[in-house]
């Protein structure tokens, strides 16, 4: 299990939560805070790239940049998810403002408030 947590220049005193206790039930967890005031300095990628572990699945959501990266990362993997957020302008499918592209094609299109929020990694493009 990773767990990510974002820190702002105004919350430097994170204490350990009671959601990394409930989680460590389960399973090891990895905490990381951008600042390493909690945890690991730096992202989910730092612990990723440094564990020799096979993922029986996974489950994101998050920032952009760290869902590009479980995207590229998880391609291929049989059980690997990503929850994305979007603009939706009607959130029925009809304006086409949250759309992205699917891999290997020009033409065809997932949506994320029709198609989604949640998507098999490698079968969109971020």
């Amino acid at each position: 299990v990773i767990q990510c947590k974002h820190t702002s220049k105004q919350d430097y005193n994170i204490k350990k939560s009671d959601l990394d206790d409930e989680l460590a039930k389960y399973g090891q967890v990895y905490v990381t805070t951008d600042d390493g005031s909690h945890g690991i300095k730096g992202n989910v990628s730092v612990v990723i790239n440094e564990i020799d572990t096979e993922f029986d699945a996974i489950y994101s959501c998050g920032a952009p940049g760290m869902m590009k990266y479980i995207n590229q990362t998880f391609h291929d993997h049989p059980r690997a998810y990503l929850s994305l957020e979007s603009r939706m302008a009607c959130g029925m499918g009809a304006c086409y403002a949250c759309v992205l592209k699917v891999p290997d094609s020009e033409t065809v299109s997932q949506r994320v408030c029709e198609d989604g929020p949640v998507f098999k990694t490698g079968t969109v493009v971020l």
